[in-house]
């Protein structure tokens, strides 16, 4: 029987296509893709997939339980459900922690709030804001727009234009940040948290520009730090954004899980390289039997901001065999489901086999609560 991958996809089918053909032509009959097919779902129903690849529950809400539903029956969900972070901020303070440049940023709290929120509901937030500690911190130009990740960005040159959009932002946590003036914008396009490819791409013409070398050291910057992040998030398919200023990259943007890959907006040579990549780390997923992550977003151990990185490189070294120790009590993490988890009727099945052990667990208390044979 051969391992299924499952899409799904919007009106933007020409990548998904592309997809379905790679892997059906790459996976040697073992893997084979297809389209989803979803009705409702049944909570005790197994998945007929390996992995899934999401390209549209972003507008169809109803596919995100869908999704969540196939990575907890086992199967591994691309991109990871439980990971979809909207939250900007989250994702900057995340970045600090791995030692990736941004611009300075703030977060804001709302200009107005819901009905009902009384004053005496706010009594933690200082007030009024810091907004001169604010601008220095964060200088002019800046972008401010909603934490949320939805929505325009507004560039704003001065204290007066920045309050004039904060004051229109409603109910919006904001975000404020240095505007990094681009000689270059960078998307680096990340599959399968190892693969990565850095694109110049002109802001002017919205559109990639092919034909242009990167610095060797600037490219290899690049793609560290958006592998690094999306391991991190836990993305396999994305893209990372970056102004670069004096051959520096500043990280601007991270979250673009269901960009445009259509032949009509990457370049051929770009489209085709990512079909392959995509292809590639789905049939490896699907042969290796890889289940989706079901906590948040994960920190390499030892990371943390450049200087902080530096300090601990010795220490690090040091924890190589307690690490290889620790590593099958690791594997038991709430991560996954637990060992042995399964379907009513195996449980059910189990239930005698406990009973008949009842006895004996009662006339060897005392030897069982160090024993490793207590499973409870």
């Amino acid at each position: 029987m051969s391992l299924k991958v499952g899409i799904l996809t919007g009106s933007f089918r020409a990548f998904s296509e592309a997809l379905i053909l790679a892997i059906d032509a790459r996976g040697g009959g073992e893997v084979m893709a297809e389209f989803c097919r979803v009705g409702g779902i049944v909570a005790e129903a197994e998945t007929p997939y390996r992995v899934v690849i999401d390209r549209i529950s972003h507008d169809i809400s109803f596919y995100r339980e869908y999704l969540k539903h196939a990575a907890l029956q086992g199967a591994y969900v691309i991109n990871n459900p439980f990971r979809m972070q909207p939250d900007k901020f989250a994702g900057y303070t995340l970045c600090g922690k791995l030692g990736i440049r941004i611009p300075p940023t703030v977060a804001l709290p709302p200009k107005a709030y819901r009905p009902g929120v009384q004053p005496e509901d706010l009594t933690n937030l200082v007030y009024p804001l810091p907004w001169e500690a604010i601008v220095e911190h964060v200088g002019f130009p800046a972008i401010m727009r909603s934490a949320s990740g939805f929505g325009p960005a507004h560039l704003v040159n001065d204290f007066a234009e920045m309050m004039r959009v904060y004051d229109a932002s409603g109910t919006e946590t904001m975000i404020l940040q240095r505007f990094v003036v681009p000689q270059r914008y960078l998307r680096c396009f990340v599959f399968g948290q190892r693969f990565a490819r850095p694109v110049v791409f002109s802001l002017a013409r919205q559109a990639y520009v092919t034909g242009e070398e990167l610095p060797p050291d600037l490219a290899e910057e690049v793609t560290t730090a958006a592998i690094r992040l999306s391991r991190a998030l836990g993305y396999d398919m994305n893209i990372v954004e970056f102004s670069v200023q004096d051959d520096v990259p500043y990280l601007t943007d991270f979250v673009n899980l269901v960009s445009d890959l259509s032949p009509v907006v990457l370049p051929e040579s770009l489209f085709e390289w990512a079909v392959d990549r995509m292809a590639e780390s789905v049939i490896d997923y699907a042969r290796s039997g890889a289940r989706t992550p079901l906590g948040t977003s994960t920190l390499p151990e030892g990371s943390g901001d450049v200087a902080a990185q530096e300090t601990s490189k010795k220490p690090s070294r040091k924890k190589t065999t307690t690490r290889k120790r620790t590593t099958k009590a690791a594997s038991a993490s709430s991560d996954t489901p637990p060992e042995g988890s399964g379907d009513a009727a195996a449980q059910e099945a189990s239930k005698k086999s406990s009973r008949k052990k009842t006895t004996t667990r009662k006339r060897t208390t005392t030897r069982t609560r160090g024993s490793k044979s207590s499973k409870a």
